[in-house]
């Protein structure tokens, strides 16, 4: 059973680990078609109206385009890409992660309680997350005058009903949830211990939610969810008192309930924890604290940061989360976490000595209007951010605080009718919903044998990598290598475990992609934050950067090298003009201005070790 979560947690981390250095790449390759020594120009004219017909959508290598006809290249800027070989990069191989002073990189000191601050508020959120219940559950109870927790006992009974419900082999359910709350195995018992214990503690019996401890009964947005809680609340209490005797554990499976009651504990905590919670990513925290929860009254009218209420609060010790947290860690995670502190604090420290760092009142009321902006849309904040790539609030807050201070660092013009109309003529592929064409093949860095107990070695991949573009300069065809080799990858994971392979299968493919941009860049897990740790996207790098059939050399992302062929495009939605689309103009040219700015921030920095 062990070794099927190994393999769980390899494809978890091939298919999404954050990993992001450039390699420096050599100029594009033009491989040779049947059709001739060159490859022809691309097949598909740029349609005025409509998406591409079928017999636009060609399968094989393009056919010449018509006298006069638009092509991708025609709709694409190099002056607006950031190369891969511009992408900044450092060397932490010689880093002893033990030291109290880790390295010093542009005059910005690196500590250990910082690399160590950053993982826990990275990887450890479901460990603060059961703090803060606790926390507040003990809260309830004090308010209700009610005994906080279960017994040790009651415990047992209830949590070996709850695994006989799940219906699996405790040992892998055991997995399942630590894969999914991304922590050690031997925190999940206590984490799911903490979230019933409080779950029952703020849910009492009581004859309508208004009387709920904690103001609960504030987050409820009608009368008919807030006569749900307190119904299922009373029904809860009434069970658990039932289950634990022997006639009521016979015929009362306690789960059934707790389950669904935790849905609507979700929507409460995931409320207090905007309005009470923070951590060191939202500001300054007391010697030794990782984050902090308020636990005194809160006026229901006021949004302020939590930090400025007066009154009780509880600190989460980062000793205690590292403690539970770092068993499970490898070095070359923390060294990954250690580049994305060096990005972060450096381009903090830029950004203060130039007057433009954001304080943490300005970034807090920034994120307070997106999260109620979206509080009762279908894809809230919290939804966005799973989407965007961002491990969770506290990463995208300090994402937040540097992207307002580059705004704050621009020209007063940068964003000028004039400056996104040369962007927009210039770039509409990226704006007007242009699909590419192109081929890919995937060089990871993980072994399905060796799994998490290894490390990746990325140096291999990058060799399998040149050993295949120096068979294609040879001569040989780039899709069949292409293709053999993707489907050698996935039946390696097959091989191992066939769902394994399957996954891969179904994102990869044999390397052929005919889809959107945001569908490709999914594969290679080049989410927006992706995007912005790294300063580059190599998806469009190939798009801006290779002609009709030319090859890229490899370039390096968050699953592995990639060898990218540009082949053809379609435009996949009617064409606009640029008053129909100003928004979207707006978005993609700060984005490429970000990322302009990142890699001009970072290039070149260098690592000094004590």
């Amino acid at each position: 059973m062990r070794s099927i979560l190994i393999f769980v947690l390899v494809v978890a981390v091939a298919l999404g680990a954050y990993k992001f250095f450039a390699a420096t790449p050599d100029k594009p390759i033009t491989t040779t078609q049947q059709t001739g020594p060159n490859y022809p120009k691309p097949s598909v004219p740029r349609p005025q109206t409509g998406k591409a017909s079928v017999e636009e959508m060609q399968v094989g290598p393009p056919t010449p385009a018509e006298a006069g006809a638009y092509t991708w290249r025609d709709t694409v800027s190099v002056d607006y890409v950031v190369k891969m070989e511009e992408a900044w990069d450092v060397d932490l191989s010689g880093v002893d992660l033990n030291a109290d002073l880790l390295c010093t990189v542009d005059g910005v000191p690196i500590t250990q309680t910082d690399l160590r601050t950053w993982s826990s508020l990275k990887r450890g959120q479901a460990l603060i997350n059961s703090a803060y219940f606790v926390a507040l559950g003990k809260q309830a109870a004090a308010e209700t005058g009610r005994d906080y927790g279960m017994s040790d006992a009651h415990w047992k009974i209830y949590f070996g009903e709850w695994l006989k419900q799940m219906g699996a082999d405790p040992e892998y359910t055991m997995a399942v949830q630590a894969l999914q709350m991304k922590v050690p195995t031997e925190a999940v018992e206590q984490i799911r211990r903490d979230t019933v214990e409080a779950l029952l503690a703020m849910f009492p019996p009581v004859e309508s939610a208004d009387e709920l401890p904690l103001n609960i009964g504030q987050f409820y947005t009608s009368e008919d969810e807030m006569q749900q809680a307190a119904t299922m609340g009373n029904l809860m209490q009434d069970i658990v008192a039932q289950m634990f005797t022997e006639h009521g554990r016979e015929r009362v499976a306690i789960p059934a309930l707790v389950d669904p009651m935790s849905i609507l504990f979700a929507k409460v905590s995931t409320s207090m924890r905007f309005r009470r919670a923070w951590d060191a990513n939202y500001a300054e925290m007391p010697e030794g604290a990782l984050a902090a929860i308020f636990l005194g009254e809160m006026p229901d009218d006021s949004i302020l940061p939590p930090w400025e209420y007066e009154g009780d609060r509880h600190l989460v010790m980062l000793d205690e989360v590292w403690g539970k947290l770092s068993p499970a860690l490898r070095d070359e995670e923390l060294r990954d976490d250690l580049r994305e502190v060096i990005w972060n604090k450096v381009l903090r420290a830029h950004l203060r000595e130039s007057g433009n760092l954001p304080s943490d009142r300005e970034v807090w009321m920034q994120f307070a209007s997106e999260y109620l902006g979206s509080e009762m849309t279908w894809f809230n904040v919290d939804m966005n951010l799973v989407d965007e790539g961002y491990p969770n609030r506290s990463i995208y807050v300090a994402d937040q605080a540097i992207e307002m201070g580059f705004e704050r660092s621009m020209p007063e013009d940068w964003m000028s009718e004039e400056n996104l109309r040369a962007y927009f003529d210039k770039n509409t592929f990226f704006i007007t919903g242009w699909q590419p064409e192109l081929e890919m093949a995937l060089f990871t860095p993980f072994d399905p044998e060796v799994g998490l107990t290894g490390a990746p070695n990325w140096g291999k991949a990058l060799a399998e990598a040149n050993a295949l573009l120096a068979r294609v300069e040879a001569g040989e065809e780039f899709s069949t290598l292409r293709e053999q080799h993707n489907k050698a990858l996935i039946q390696s994971y097959r091989d191992v475990r066939q769902d394994l392979g399957d996954g891969i299968a179904a994102e990869l493919g044999t390397g052929r992609k005919r889809d959107s941009i945001a569908a490709i860049n999914e594969v290679m897990r080049q989410s927006i934050w992706a995007d912005r740790l790294a300063g580059v996207n190599p998806l469009h790098n190939a798009i801006v950067r290779l002609g009709p059939g030319e090859i890229s050399p490899p370039w390096k992302t968050p699953v592995g090298y990639v060898i990218f062929r540009m082949n053809s495009a379609e435009l996949g939605r009617l064409e606009r003009e640029y008053d129909d689309v100003i928004d979207v103009t707006k978005y993609r040219y700060k984005s490429w201005k970000l990322r302009r700015w990142i890699t001009d921030q970072l290039g070149g920095i260098k690592v000094q070790l004590p």
